[in-house]
């Protein structure tokens, strides 16, 4: 370790910051390649942003749509934007501040990875569920429907 730094401490300073920039290439390069050849997420489906739940009182199965901020706020940007480019009054038509996100409206979201797993999903479940009664505790009907 000391033959080493004895080697840089007497190296000129021009080879030095050749190597440095050399190195620096090098890193800058293999981070332009690894971004050039990762491959693009595919765009979300429609299914995938609705969940299956039941009504408490009526057992009844229910598919509803998940909520999100993000599809609500690009929504509101695009209408703002074509707004703006059509020219129009802006204080003719009101568009909620595009800036601002609202409050979540999900107090907990809970997924369990089950591919293969048949022999440790009950377990997974049962430790889940004592988990979230411990934390969370239960609610009843009425009180879930201000989250909803």
């Amino acid at each position: 370790m000391d033959s080493l730094l004895e080697t840089i401490a007497e190296s000129p300073i021009h080879l030095l910051l050749a190597v440095g920039v050399l190195l620096a290439s090098a890193f800058y390069g293999l981070f332009a390649l690894l971004h050039l050849i990762a491959p693009k997420p595919r765009p979300v489906l429609p299914s995938e942003k609705t969940y299956i739940t039941t009504v408490p009182n009526t057992k009844e199965i229910v598919r509803r749509q998940l909520p999100c901020w993000h599809d609500r706020w690009q929504a509101e940007r695009r209408q703002s934007e074509h707004l703006e480019r059509k020219g129009s009054d802006p204080a003719a038509a009101f568009i909620p501040d595009t800036g601002a996100i609202e409050p979540a409206e999900v107090l907990v979201s809970v997924v369990f990875p089950a591919y293969n797993e048949e022999d440790r999903i009950l377990p997974t479940l049962e430790e889940a569920v004592e988990y979230l009664d411990a934390t969370y505790g239960r609610t009843t009907y009425l009180e879930t429907r201000q989250w909803c």
